[in-house]
């Protein structure tokens, strides 16, 4: 009786295993943080009419998640995002020339 269990533990089993997708092997999953890179290319043609590999798409898909939605909104976003880096990286070479110049007057 044991043995018969068993064995039809063991079929079942094996039907199971045979009616597995193969998509649920290891390895073959699409990356969701990818996905929704590509989704915001796409999406960042459309909106913005950028190519989706130009180097504003690449910028304003920075950080991009699945849940996001890819709309006029993000991309204004994006936009005053960069805006704000931009004037952060001015902010800092300005910096940067200041201290050279204080530099180079102690050394007189």
């Amino acid at each position: 009786r044991t043995s018969q269990i068993l064995l039809l533990l063991a079929v079942a089993l094996n039907a199971a295993v045979a009616l597995t997708p193969r998509r649920l092997t290891v390895g073959q999953y699409d990356c969701p943080l990818c996905v929704a890179e590509d989704n915001c290319h796409t999406a960042c043609a459309d909106v913005r009419s950028q190519n989706p590999g130009s180097m504003y798409c690449l910028d304003a898909c920075r950080g991009a998640n699945p849940d996001d939605t890819f709309g006029e909104d993000w991309f204004a976003r994006a936009d005053e995002a960069m805006k704000s880096r931009e004037a952060l990286d001015n902010s800092i070479k300005r910096l940067g020339k200041e201290l050279a110049s204080d530099i180079a007057k102690m050394g007189n």
